[in-house]
């Protein structure tokens, strides 16, 4: 029934034939990414980092992992099997 309300309400209609990023998440799960939790004021986009080189060095100075994690080896169903018949 919200999404209902919210519909009828307009907040799902787009206003342009451009919609920016945050739009959608907004209209589909409710959740504002561009408002500020602790005040509730506006956030804005100052740049987007692109070069991997400068994505690293954003993601080290965070504390985040800047290297994607290791992919596991892949196995075989007679594998599977025979850990779940171990058990």
């Amino acid at each position: 029934m919200k999404h209902w309300n919210r519909l009828h309400s307009g907040l799902l209609y787009a206003t342009s034939p451009r919609v920016d990023w945050a739009s959608p998440l907004r209209r589909s799960f409710d959740v504002d990414l561009l408002r500020y939790a602790t005040c509730g004021g506006r956030l804005r986009v100052l740049a987007e980092v692109t070069q991997p080189v400068m994505v690293g060095l954003v993601l080290d100075s965070l504390g985040m992992p800047s290297e994607a994690p290791r992919a596991a080896r892949a196995r075989g169903p007679t594998e599977l099997l025979a850990e779940a018949s171990d058990e």
